[in-house]
């Protein structure tokens, strides 16, 4: 049984991190409900006790009456996937299985290690072309982390690139090797702190 780590919260008064099993307040959100996970104001114990009477929320006066009181010890299990052809269990994160898309549970799975075995069988054909379903990492937005990341490990490679060609005493075109310019890294999960 495997947890993720849970998220990072921060006061929204004093930007202090809300740290594991620490009571905090939140403003329950418009649409209802009580998860915090959702609400945009988190206050930490300190800030709370010492403000008399309103929080600002959202350019809104809320009573100190109306936060709930939580305890940061929220955990989400991994959710797991089985694979329909050789029955192993997998964490859909690590398939890269969307559990979003199978609401009705009857899309059929298929593990990496059996679309490899079906691939080198003949069973199974490489696609052409990706599922619109199935993103690459260049359709997800840039950030400063990724376009630091892409152009970090781009100038590594070029410099591998550089040493091989020295070493093997060649060209640097003539050293087989992915061209950096296809490469694409994006920050799937960031938290800021404000």
């Amino acid at each position: 049984k495997l947890m993720f780590e849970p998220l990072p919260m921060w006061c929204t008064c004093c930007n202090e991190r809300i740290k594991k099993h620490q009571v905090y307040y939140y403003a329950v959100p418009e649409g209802g409900g009580n998860n915090a996970q959702m609400a945009k104001s988190v206050y930490c114990h300190k800030c709370y006790t010492d403000t008399k009477t309103q929080f600002a929320v959202e350019d809104k006066q809320i009573p100190k009456s109306a936060l709930v009181k939580k305890k940061n010890e929220e955990e989400m299990e991994e959710a797991w996937v089985q694979c329909d052809k050789c029955e192993r269990w997998l964490h859909q994160i690590c398939a890269l299985f969307n559990g979003r898309q199978n609401d009705g549970g009857d899309v059929s799975f298929t593990c990496p290690l059996c679309c490899l075995k079906d691939l080198e069988t003949g069973k199974r054909k490489p696609i052409d072309k990706r599922p619109k379903t199935l993103m690459g990492a260049c359709e997800y937005p840039q950030t400063k982390l990724s376009d630091y990341l892409e152009d970090r490990v781009a100038r590594s490679m070029k410099q591998e690139v550089a040493d091989m060609a020295k070493k093997e005493n060649c060209a640097e075109k003539d050293v087989q090797t992915v061209n950096p310019g296809e490469l694409a890294i994006r920050v799937v999960s960031s938290v800021e702190k404000r």
